[in-house]
């Protein structure tokens, strides 16, 4: 369902040709609280993700703030404090 421009984007070991579930996304009230949760919980933030889509914590510079990060099982997770296209906030 998703198409990634590059291996960067995809963040995963199989590139951008990956099959199967990728990442989920939660939109949340705080990127900062939830970042030191996911710190504790052992979820390393995709610092190479995010730099490859240009993505980060500032949300002054982003219209769509998100940050990626990896959990346990390898999913990408994915969080915003502003929701992505399609969602209520931003609707198509």
């Amino acid at each position: 369902m998703l198409k990634f421009k590059n291996d960067q984007t995809a963040g995963v070991p199989q590139g951008k040709e990956y099959s199967g579930l990728h990442h989920i996304g939660f939109e949340v009230d705080s990127i900062e609280a939830v970042d030191k949760k996911l710190a504790g919980a052992g979820a390393p933030i995709r610092d190479d993700i995010n730099q490859a889509l240009g993505l980060g914590r500032n949300l002054a510079s982003h219209v769509n703030a998100e940050v990626k990060y990896s959990a346990p099982d390898g999913v990408i997770i994915d969080i915003s404090e502003t929701g992505w296209a399609g969602t209520a906030k931003h609707p198509r």
